[in-house]
């Protein structure tokens, strides 16, 4: 169905970006404490590695939901005028 409907795809696609942008942050938001509760918690290095992991993810992933985004908005133009 979403291959006749390519907005509808990229909408999805900008959706998910979004999400998976917001469990990065929530994610960066709460190794620290979060790692803190392990049985055996990682050295302050690996958890500065983790959250470096989290920065350039999230970043990546902003980059690539303004992209699908960007697609979206060029195909609607695409399809013509608005009923």
């Amino acid at each position: 169905m979403l291959r006749r409907h390519p907005v509808l795809l990229a909408r999805m696609a900008v959706e998910q970006l979004q999400a998976s942008v917001q469990a990065c942050r929530d994610g960066y938001r709460t190794a620290r404490a979060d790692l803190r509760t392990l049985r055996t918690p990682p050295a302050p290095e690996t958890v500065d590695a983790i959250l470096a992991v989290y920065e350039r993810e999230g970043r990546r992933l902003v980059d690539a939901a303004g992209a699908a985004r960007l697609v979206g908005e060029a195909l609607d133009r695409l399809a013509g005028p608005r009923p």
